[in-house]
């Protein structure tokens, strides 16, 4: 699997959309979300890491919803592709 990486972050480092966040503040958070995949979107990558399952939960459903080709993975997946591939 070849690749680049493409770091999508807000300025803090953290996408604020999933876990606790999303529960306390919905709207807010699928806007974020919202930004976020759109963003990722742009950047015309395959695939998008994400270690906690709350985030991973949510960049797999927003993208699936749009019908995005980008697909969200849990790191220990993306290397077990990686690993697999000649």
């Amino acid at each position: 699997m070849q690749g680049t990486e493409r770091g999508a972050r807000a300025p803090d480092g953290e996408m604020r959309a999933a876990g606790t966040y999303s529960l306390l503040r919905p709207r807010e958070s699928r806007r974020v979300l919202a930004a976020k995949v759109d963003e990722i979107e742009a950047a015309g990558v395959d695939f998008v890491v994400a270690v906690n399952p709350g985030c991973l939960r949510q960049l797999r459903t927003d993208p699936r919803r749009r019908r995005s080709r980008v697909r969200a993975v849990h790191l220990a997946e993306l290397l077990t592709r990686v690993t697999a591939s000649p």
